[in-house]
Formats: structure tokens, C-alpha cells, sequence
């Protein structure tokens, strides 16, 4: 088995840009960080690690609880692993809820991940965190192939004022596949005159990127070769057009 000081070693490898004693991940794909960290603990295999981490999901220790499921998101094929999550998602430490939450858009796929996911967006007791974390986990996956039940709850969701603008603003950021075109069109048809000329833009083969997401050496050609954000479409102050860009999808 591996231990509870090895397992928080291990997560704090394990995670986007993760770290082992004196070196970080270059990118969020390295994972020599995580090959190395797993080299001085004797190398475990999968079996041990999942058993292990699996265990530590029961300990009093909310940041133990978040280290396993940070170390189980490299082992979601296995179905103890995606039960895991998805009953993490109901732990009582905040924490713990929002790190599952956020690798449940992993298992969009997996029976009841997106009734469970749609319920945390609607519930009134949830931090606005976490929901927020759930509603990108279904709005933001239709590209990656959402389920029949998860396209019909986005876009439940779509027509509900609450929540609009955020699922508006996630389908523009996606490359659309037939799903999200179809979306677009019910936006192009029925909404305000600035949704209509954001969706159009987007069904014309662009998306908006944030320039955070690119390698330095990028940006400055975007910056000069591409059009900002008009947020004119958004009401909220929840989002600022100053490193948003459309590029093409």
C-alpha cells in the first residue's frame, strides 16, 4: 500500500503542473513530474495506487480526501475510481466537492453523473463555486460528446434566465460540433440582437479563446491578427473582454 505522506506526495505530482521536490511540470501535458514522483515511491503499480487512494477517501482529513481524488483522476477508467468521484461530490468539505465536481466532467458519460451534475447547478444551499464548476462541467463538454440527457439539460438550461449568459458564453468557447450548432441556432432565432452576432460568429468557424491559454510566443500574433471580445451580449461583470479573442475554431 502506499502511505498517507507518499499518496500527498504523489497527488501534489499529480496534478496540472504538478510539482516533485525540486521541479514543476513545464506544461499541463508534462507528466514526467508525476513518472518521477511515482519512480522514488518504488513505483506502485495501478492496482496498489487506486486501492490506496480509494482508502484515503475515507479518512477525517478533507486535504487527504482531496490528495486521493487528485491522484484517482489519472485512473478514471476504473469503475471503484468514477464511483469515487461521483460520491465525492456529496462530501460535506467544500474542497473535496469542488475537486470532484471538477473531475466529474471527465465521466460526463458515466449513469448519473449528469442528473448529479445539473442537481448541484440548481441547488439553492450550494457555494456558487461549486455550481458554477458543475454548469461548466455540462455546458462545456458538449464537444467532447455529451450524452442524449446531458444536451437536452444544456439546453433546459439555456433557456433559463439564471443561467444564459454563462452557457451562452461556454458553447462560444467550444469548437461546435453538431450539438452546439444547433444550440447556436436556437440563439441566432430567439435571442437578443448581440447573442444573435456572437453565435453567428461562432457558427461562421470562430470561438473565443483566452489568451492565457497559449504559449507566449502566440499571443502577440493573436493579438495582431485576430478581433477582441464585444461583451455587449453579456450583462454580467463576471467577465472582462481584455484577453479574450476570436479565433478560429
Amino acid at each position: 500500500m502506499v502511505n498517507e505522506e507518499q499518496l500527498r506526495t504523489l497527488a501534489r505530482a499529480s496534478v496540472m503542473f504538478g510539482s516533485f521536490e525540486d521541479e514543476q511540470a513545464t506544461s499541463p501535458w508534462d507528466t514526467s513530474i508525476r513518472e518521477r514522483a511515482l519512480d522514488a515511491l518504488g513505483h506502485p503499480d495501478d492496482e496498489t495506487v487506486v486501492t490506496s487512494a480509494l482508502g484515503a477517501l475515507k479518512s477525517n482529513d478533507r486535504n487527504l480526501r482531496v490528495a486521493a481524488l487528485r491522484i484517482l483522476r489519472w485512473h478514471l477508467g476504473d469503475d471503484r475510481a468514477a464511483a469515487a468521484v461521483l460520491d465525492a461530490t456529496y462530501d460535506p468539505a467544500r474542497r473535496v466537492r469542488r475537486v470532484a465536481v471538477m473531475l466529474s466532467s471527465l465521466l460526463i458519460d458515466r449513469p448519473g453523473v449528469v442528473e448529479r451534475l445539473r442537481a448541484m447547478v440548481d441547488d439553492s444551499d450550494e457555494t456558487t463555486k461549486i455550481s458554477s464548476n458543475a454548469l461548466a462541467a455540462l455546458a462545456g463538454n458538449l464537444a467532447v460528446g455529451l450524452p442524449g440527457s446531458g444536451l437536452r439539460t444544456v439546453s433546459d438550461l439555456l433557456q433559463s434566465d439564471p443561467f444564459r449568459e454563462r452557457v451562452l458564453m461556454l458553447l462560444l468557447q467550444q469548437r461546435p460540433d453538431e450539438s452546439i450548432r444547433s444550440l447556436l441556432h436556437d440563439v441566432v432565432r430567439d435571442g437578443t440582437k448581440a447573442e444573435a452576432v456572437a453565435a453567428t460568429r461562432a457558427l461562421c468557424g470562430m470561438r473565443i479563446a483566452n489568451l492565457a491559454h497559449f504559449m507566449p510566443e502566440d499571443r502577440k500574433r493573436i493579438q495582431e491578427t485576430s478581433d477582441p471580445v464585444d461583451l455587449s451580449f453579456l450583462s454580467t461583470r463576471g467577465y472582462t473582454n481584455a484577453s479574450l479573442y476570436w479565433v478560429p475554431a
